[in-house]
């Protein structure tokens, strides 16, 4: 075996893999500082976060929700987001993010293309862009509040979705994600991408592309990715490929 087949043998095959180890190897380290509804700040230990993680995921999959599919986040910034994020990884579905200023008839071309099952939103007023289009009744089955009270059926707020999660798992002790089966480069490629799993319609690309200093998401990661060649030796692209540039482009 060689040094390299070594180490990679030692490292975690997946993003909640990953995320598993470090609550095992530093469980009493910060992980995050947040600041509460007081504006106190608080902190969350790796224990925690993995705690709240696996709660969030055992959520996830008592909603239904099946090997890499969809959901959707729509929030700002904040200590929830990245923990959503985490549960998801750990169901073994995957991340669609949904900017908080997106107008509900996007909100809604977005969970539709996605074919998102659960969304998680920043409060009530998120909720509504959802709401308010009755076609998405069925597919989007569980609309997640970060803060506010829910509607006792579809809308649930954050604390009692936990509490769902740690009930469903302390009934199905069992319970386990399909293996993802990739590599640790492979896994931190596809954590990075993930963060910006998202689509938009056209007419909101071409304002965007007047109003929006930043690339659109795609090319956040298609475009430096595929100028890496980390990144094709991860993946084995060859020559021609579409994730290898032909005319690379190399700052150092």
């Amino acid at each position: 075996m060689t040094e390299r087949e070594t180490i990679e043998a030692k490292c975690p095959p997946s993003v909640g893999a990953m995320l598993r180890r470090r609550v095992q190897l530093t469980p009493a380290r910060p992980a995050f500082q947040y600041p509460d509804a007081r504006d106190a700040w608080k902190t969350y230990t790796w224990s925690d976060v993995g705690d709240l993680s696996d709660a969030i995921a055992a959520g996830l999959l008592s909603a239904g929700v099946e090997h890499e599919q969809r959901v959707a986040i729509a929030s700002t910034t904040c200590v929830e987001w990245i923990l959503a994020c985490y549960g998801t990884a750990l169901a073994g579905a995957a991340t669609t993010t949904i900017y908080p200023n997106t107008t509900d008839e996007d909100v809604a071309y977005i969970l539709s293309d996605s074919g998102s099952v659960v969304a998680f939103v920043e409060d009530a007023e998120q909720a509504a862009k959802i709401t308010a289009h009755t076609e998405l009744d069925e597919q989007v089955r569980v609309i997640v509040l970060f803060a506010g009270t829910g509607d006792g059926d579809r809308i649930v707020p954050w604390d009692e979705f936990l509490g769902r999660g740690r009930a469903y798992a302390k009934e199905h002790p069992d319970r386990a994600a399909p293996p993802a089966g990739f590599t640790a480069e492979q896994a931190f490629f596809l954590g990075a991408a993930q963060a910006w799993c998202t689509n938009s319609r056209p007419e909101i690309e071409r304002q965007l592309a007047a109003v929006d200093p930043h690339s659109p998401p795609r090319y956040r990661i298609n475009g430096p990715l595929s100028n890496l060649t980390q990144f094709q030796q991860a993946f084995g692209c060859k020559p021609g490929d579409k994730m290898v540039a032909q005319n690379r482009c190399e700052i150092w």
